[in-house]
């Protein structure tokens, strides 16, 4: 936790994307991808992301659920997690 609270410089986008995450139906499986398009990029540094996802996992909020290549153009189809809401 202390990684994760170390990371988040933008409080503000850490809420609104913790909301978002709320409010998913159990089961739905998501990725950074979607939590970018719904919520968009912190300011700051984008490890925000990645911690988010960790801190989540940590409070089993969510589950690794495998892999995928990401749609964004930016990242050229790198692999990146897909998780289950539970």
């Amino acid at each position: 936790r202390k990684g994760t609270e170390a990371v988040i410089k933008d409080p503000e986008w850490h809420l609104r994307a913790t909301e978002w995450r709320r409010g998913l139906d159990y089961g739905v499986v998501i990725s950074a991808d979607d939590l970018i398009e719904e919520v968009g990029h912190p300011v700051g540094s984008p490890n925000q992301i990645g911690a988010l996802f960790n801190s989540w996992a940590k409070l089993g909020a969510i589950q690794l659920q495998g892999t995928i290549g990401s749609a964004r153009a930016s990242n050229h189809s790198r692999k990146i997690i897909l998780w289950r809401v539970i």
